[in-house]
């Protein structure tokens, strides 16, 4: 068969286009496979620069659970009084974190008055506060502890990371946050409004699982709970700040309830 032949030339012109469609098939999937890495990279990004963003509220659910309760709380502003003012004379540090004390109250329903007691037996009002177990910031909060569940139930299990702990908005936000979850999806069954308090401010600072191992011998919170339930509010902190083995926590629970009502004293909604 000649070179220049009609039959030739057709022959060459099949094998060549061949060639060039299997040589175009991995630079087409390999630019494919980097536009899709692109378009991932440029998402992380957009998603890293948004602030946290809220979990829906979910909805309650009637089923019992021994360590995992569905999200009972609210995630919007309650009708409760804005306190904006302090009567007497106070830390001055307690003057000005509290535009931000107040609006973390709002958010997660936490009275301020309790805040400013946290924040004041926790960090003396001291942003930098670093404790020896890492628990950082105004309410000591720990990365992988109170920061972690506050992160799981609230924002989409987003990381938190650590030096942010150190900015006063954000310390107050994540501790409060905490505080809320524990009152409304570990304690919410707790009949008792002070009780309930009174358990939470335990937790903040022991833990619920040492709280409910030493306080009834049980990691079961519906155990727990009914145990707690057969109680009333002065039995309650009897065992909190007398009968719980956990010297730092029986201190704890004293102390901020001694700050709560110090506080709950000079707050004021008008100047």
């Amino acid at each position: 068969m000649s070179f220049y032949s009609p039959l030739f030339k057709n022959h060459l012109l099949i094998v060549l286009s061949s060639v060039l469609l299997y040589a175009s098939y991995p630079i087409q999937a390999k630019m494919t496979a980097v536009d899709k890495n692109s378009v991932a990279q440029q998402n992380r990004q957009s998603l890293n620069n948004k602030k946290l963003r809220l979990k829906p509220a979910p909805t309650a659910s009637t089923s019992s659970r021994n360590h995992v309760i569905e999200l009972r709380g609210k995630n919007t502003p309650s009708s409760q009084t804005v306190y904006s003012f302090i009567k007497k004379p106070t830390s001055p540090a307690a003057l000005q974190y509290l535009p931000t004390i107040v609006a973390a109250s709002k958010q997660w329903q936490i009275d301020p008055a309790l805040i400013l007691a946290v924040i004041h037996t926790e960090s003396a009002f001291n942003p930098n506060a670093v404790s020896h177990a890492d628990a950082i910031g105004l309410m000591q909060v720990m990365e992988n502890g109170g920061a972690l569940e506050v992160s799981q139930q609230l924002y989409f299990g987003r990381r938190i990371e650590r030096e942010a702990l150190f900015e006063p908005e954000f310390n107050i936000d994540i501790g409060t946050a905490y505080l809320h979850i524990l009152e409304t999806e570990y304690l919410h069954a707790i009949h008792s409004e002070k009780s309930r308090t009174l358990l939470a401010i335990a937790a903040y600072n022991c833990g619920l699982s040492n709280l409910m191992r030493y306080l009834s011998y049980t990691q079961s919170i519906p155990s727990f709970t009914k145990e707690m339930n057969k109680l009333n509010d002065e039995e309650v902190y009897f065992r909190l700040t007398q009968a719980l083995p956990i010297e730092e926590t029986r201190l704890y629970v004293a102390k901020v309830m001694k700050l709560y009502q110090h506080y709950k004293k000079h707050l004021t909604n008008t100047p």
